[in-house]
């Protein structure tokens, strides 16, 4: 049966993480966000990896979303599909993924599951440039034994990355000023050497 996506994406301007799922299963379509089936791990797997309670209700998730610079959003568009199974998504139309990525700071892409990765590859990899990181399926049917430590242990390195850039955002600010410390200092030797200054000693002394 032919479905057509009813979510929209949740990112803004600072997002700097894109999360992507294959397609609204029919509980998330039914409760209208993201992973909202009760028994889907994707939630709960946030809240243990940044030891944060998140509220079961759509504006509490997306504010948190927001607030870590983490967007969500979905592989396809419009597709064929059985239910809420991933194997019988068929006749893909994709998302528009690289508007996304135009409209904010995304660097990172993480795909929930084998199905969502191998169609980003599919259809939009070509658009954005930025190679996914696979992540395993945080829904109920995955259901294999350690898959809760698994679910953490591979979903922590949406936190690592939000983490490097933070940190890699502040070398390069202490940096720039740093330069533009030195650049002043160059400008007054100059200016003191052209005027013949007395200054323009001192300030050579110090350096």
């Amino acid at each position: 049966m032919k479905v057509v996506h009813p979510l929209d994406p949740i990112y803004n301007q600072e997002s700097k993480v894109l999360i992507l799922g294959s397609f609204p299963s029919v509980k998330s379509r039914e409760n209208n966000f993201y992973y909202a089936n009760p028994r889907n791990r994707f939630w709960p797997t946030l809240e243990k990896i940044f030891h944060e309670k998140i509220e079961a209700n759509t504006e509490a998730r997306k504010l948190f979303l927001l607030k870590h610079k983490i967007a969500i959003f979905d592989v396809v568009k419009e597709c064929d599909i059985k239910s809420s199974s991933d194997s019988s998504i068929k006749n893909v139309v994709p998302n528009d993924i690289k508007k996304i990525i135009l409209n904010s700071n995304i660097k990172a892409i993480f795909t929930t599951g084998t199905k969502a990765y191998d169609l980003y590859n599919k259809y939009i990899l070509k658009d954005t440039g930025i190679a996914a990181i696979k992540l395993p399926s945080p829904s109920p049917a995955n259901c294999k034994k350690g898959i809760e430590e698994e679910l953490v242990e591979a979903y922590s390195k949406i936190k690592y990355y939000l983490e490097w850039a933070f940190f890699n955002n502040l070398k390069l600010f202490k940096t720039t000023v740093m330069l533009l410390n030195v650049m002043a200092i160059l400008a007054i030797i100059g200016l003191s050497l052209i005027g013949r200054k007395p200054v323009a000693r001192g300030i050579i002394q110090i350096l």
